[in-house]
C-alpha cells in the first residue's frame, strides 16, 4: 500500500514547501495527461480536420450581413434579455425599499410627536358624520 509521501516521490520529514511542490508538479502532470485524453476522444469526433483548430463564423474578409451580422445580432438579444433580468429584479427590490423607508418615516414621526393627529381625528369626524 503506497503513501501520499511514496507517490509524491519525497522523504517522511519533508517541509510544507516541499510537499506543496511536489504535490503541484505531479498535478501538472496528472492533468495534462488527463486533458490530453480529453482532447483526444474530442478529436476522433470531429471530421474535417479544418474544425479541429478552430470554429468557423466568419474571417477578415466575411460578408458582414451574410455571416456576421447573425451572430452579433444573437449576442445582442441575449446580452438585453439578461440585463432586463437583472434591472427588473433591482427595480423590485427598489420599489420595496421605498416603501419600507416611507413606513420607517412615518413611524418615526409618529413616535418623535412630530406627526400631526389631528388629521387623523378630522378623517375619522369625516367618515362618520351622517351627512
Amino acid at each position: 500500500m503506497c503513501c501520499h509521501y511514496d507517490v509524491l516521490e519525497i522523504e517522511r520529514d519533508a517541509s510544507d514547501q516541499v510537499i506543496k511542490k511536489a504535490y503541484r508538479k505531479l498535478a501538472l502532470i496528472v492533468y495534462r495527461r488527463l486533458f490530453e485524453q480529453l482532447a483526444a476522444e474530442d478529436n476522433e469526433h470531429i471530421d474535417n480536420s479544418a474544425d479541429r483548430c478552430y470554429p468557423t463564423f466568419g474571417n477578415s474578409k466575411s460578408d458582414y450581413e451574410e455571416e456576421v451580422a447573425h451572430f452579433y445580432g444573437f449576442w445582442m438579444d441575449f446580452s438585453k434579455r439578461e440585463r432586463d433580468k437583472r434591472v427588473m429584479a433591482y427595480r423590485q427590490v427598489r420599489e420595496e425599499r421605498r416603501q419600507l423607508q416611507a413606513q420607517k418615516t412615518e413611524d418615526r414621526q409618529i413616535v418623535s410627536g412630530k406627526f400631526d393627529s389631528s388629521l387623523i381625528l378630522h378623517e375619522y369626524e369625516v367618515e362618520t358624520e351622517p351627512r
